[in-house]
């Protein structure tokens, strides 16, 4: 049983171990130097991403807040618009609603001659008017010229606002490459 407890030792060669270069102190110093300023220059990196990052955030909350009010200056526009559009209506409303009716006069001619006393002739006659031909009012097609206008000026901003959008994209693609 003293076989199994005992346990050989082994001896392991082993290769001697390289010494370093011996570096001067000079070096030495050049070389802390050198580390100290790559951390000084890792923390520059690292608050100027950190920078980076919120300025980004914030443009993005900015483009947020204008994009709620392009929504609700689009929302004042439209509510206006309806505004302009019943006001318009009503007026050529009130004009073709309300034509001139009157009564129709009737006309009797009564004829007696003196001979026959039964005999009474009545005649009726009835003017017939002539059609008044209701103009349709110049308003509308300034209104029609007016909505096409403020479409056509709406879809221009909105345009515009791509199109600045995709160059701010590609300017900071840009400089983030550089990095």
């Amino acid at each position: 049983m003293s076989d199994k407890n005992d346990i050989e030792e082994v001896e392991i060669e082993t290769q001697p171990v390289k010494q370093k270069k011996q570096l001067s102190e000079q070096q030495l110093l050049n070389l802390k130097k050198a580390r100290e300023r790559a951390t000084e220059r890792k923390k520059e990196l690292a608050q100027l991403s950190g920078k980076s990052k919120a300025l980004k955030e914030e443009k993005l909350k900015l483009d947020a807040i204008e994009y709620d009010n392009l929504k609700k200056e689009e929302e004042i526009k439209k509510i206006k618009q309806k505004e302009l559009d019943e006001i318009v209506n009503k007026p050529q409303k009130q004009t073709t609603v309300k034509p001139d009716v009157k009564k129709k006069k009737v006309k009797k001619i009564i004829y007696e001659d003196s001979s026959d006393d039964d005999d009474v002739e009545t005649i009726v006659v009835r003017r017939k008017k002539e059609p008044r031909e209701v103009e349709a009012p110049p308003i509308q097609q300034k209104q029609s010229t007016f909505n096409e206008l403020a479409k056509m000026s709406i879809g221009k901003q909105l345009h515009d606002k791509l199109h600045q959008e995709k160059v701010n994209s590609l300017c900071s693609q840009l400089v983030n490459v550089r990095y």
